[in-house]
């Protein structure tokens, strides 16, 4: 701003003295004094002429440099509502992410929950299997063991129809190497027999078990995929057991606890109610 002063103000101050060393021969020419004081004052006129130039420039220069800022102002303003409009938009778009992380993490929790259902329906029927078989062993022993039965009584008969005592019925009479060989091989069926009938009912109290569970996964993955087809999922309740009894999936969960998967459904939220095995006469042969 100085030099920007300096640079006017110079040539006026040259321009006056100028024109006073222009007017003195005519004051030493005794020229009036009224000419000389007109002179001055043209001067100073022009002096201040020139200041208000420069004050009118600088005004000038300010005006175009508060426009130049509004415009700029204007500018920024339009930026910042324009952040301010993706900042919200991308608030919503985290919200709609978190909830689409959550419901993909709930249909995660159904799907573990509904192959370990299955997995325990799949080791309930292995067991039911092994357990019919066991019962089938028990009754073709229990036959053989009849057989046996039979034929003893077959020679009991033979043995009395010919007018002779049957060894062992209220005498101590000896003999008929047949018979005896029968009775042992019959006391050694029904030792095979009894232990053959332990070995299915234990089997089939196994299988009844695991079914059992298995049914409750099953009824526990409904109503989960009830839940999550009505938006009111509920947490699964960690169940303690074998860590080996969990589903091996692979996945390796940012959360800090996972639900314990149970039970079993099939695909479309139906669940496959598995019967539990009973133990029937047919099935469990009983000693006669």
């Amino acid at each position: 701003m100085k030099s920007f002063k300096s640079k006017w103000f110079a040539p006026a101050i040259t321009a006056g003295f100028v024109a006073f060393a222009q007017a003195q021969p005519a004051f030493s020419q005794n020229s009036p004094p009224a000419s000389s004081q007109a002179l001055l004052q043209k001067v100073k006129q022009d002096q201040m002429e020139q200041r208000i130039a420069l004050k009118q420039t600088e005004i000038d220069r300010l005006k175009s440099d508060l426009d130049k800022a509004k415009l700029d102002m204007d500018a920024m303003q339009k930026n910042l509502d324009a952040t301010s409009s993706l900042i919200v938009e991308s608030g919503s778009s985290m919200d709609s992410l978190a909830a689409q992380e959550k419901h993909l993490e709930q249909t995660l929790d159904l799907t573990e929950t509904r192959i370990e259902a299955e997995r325990k329906n799949g080791e309930g029927l292995k067991s039911l299997s092994i357990a019919q078989t066991k019962a089938l062993e028990a009754i073709n022993q229990r036959m053989a063991e009849m057989d046996i039965r039979s034929q003893v009584r077959q020679a009991e008969v033979q043995l009395l129809s010919q007018g002779k005592p049957v060894p062992g019925e209220d005498n101590d009479e000896m003999g008929a190497p047949d018979l005896e060989k029968l009775k042992k091989a019959l006391a050694s069926s029904e030792s095979k027999t009894v232990l053959a009938e332990t070995l299915a009912i234990n089997a089939m109290k196994s299988a009844t078990a695991k079914m059992a569970s298995a049914n409750e996964a099953a009824a526990q993955a409904k109503q989960m995929a009830d839940n999550l087809a009505n938006g009111t999922v509920a947490p699964v309740a960690e169940k303690s057991g074998d860590a080996s009894s969990k589903p091996k999936t692979g996945r390796t969960s940012r959360r800090k606890s996972s639900p314990t998967p149970a039970p079993s459904a099939t695909p479309g939220g139906k669940t496959k109610a598995t019967p539990s095995p009973t133990p029937s006469s047919k099935n469990a042969p009983s000693k006669h």
